[in-house]
């Protein structure tokens, strides 16, 4: 998350373990991750198990960051990630998520939204569906060489060729062909170092 970072970062602690999905108090870890404007790092002020009562949506710029305490989350459809980039989510135990119906919770910016269902994923991520979304652009899809085994499948939304992104000439490489995998890998892994052979 490198663009979240800088003096402009708020730094934000939970101090409240409750929720209230349309009026959240401040310190809860709805009101960190959805009322403040701009880039955000929230924390944990001791060991919390959090129950949402809806799910809780995260705005772009906000880290998440559970590391030195032992943070539960839990609830009704749990974390989502909606239209944001720059997301952190760290060192957080999120278990039991139910689904949920339709409902309204505070979104991004501190503007309440209406949720459809939600079926209790743990961190459930929406980027772009179908052009629903008035600003969405049509995206293109197309598959170069890909094995899709074990009853993977793909389909095609644009003419081959044009997903192609847009490098120069020294930026450009040929591509490989998804079977050439196993010998490109053949030596990924685990370094073997002890005291006597260096990593």
């Amino acid at each position: 998350m490198a663009n979240n970072v800088g003096r402009d970062v708020i730094l934000y602690k939970v101090s409240d373990p409750s929720d209230d999905p349309v009026s959240p108090k401040q310190g809860t870890l709805r009101y960190g991750a959805t009322m403040i404007t701009g880039k955000v790092w929230i924390t944990f002020e001791r060991n919390k198990n959090i129950k949402l009562e809806k799910p809780l949506l995260i705005s772009s710029y906000t880290a998440i960051d559970g590391r030195g305490v032992d943070v539960g989350i839990e609830g009704f459809g749990c974390l989502l990630v909606y239209k944001a980039t720059d997301v952190t989510i760290h060192g957080l135990r999120i278990h039991h998520c139910k689904a949920q119906g339709p409902s309204t919770v505070m979104g991004p910016d501190g503007k309440q939204m209406q949720l459809g269902q939600m079926d209790g994923d743990a961190i459930r991520l929406v980027t772009w569906r179908n052009g629903i979304y008035e600003k969405s652009k049509p995206w293109n899809f197309y598959s170069a060489g890909d094995l899709f085994t074990n009853g993977a499948s793909f389909f095609q939304s644009g003419r081959r060729g044009m997903a192609r992104p847009n490098y120069t000439k020294e930026q450009s490489f040929k591509v490989g062909d998804a079977k050439s995998v196993k010998a490109l890998t053949s030596s990924a892994g685990a370094l073997k170092c002890s005291r006597t052979l260096r990593c």
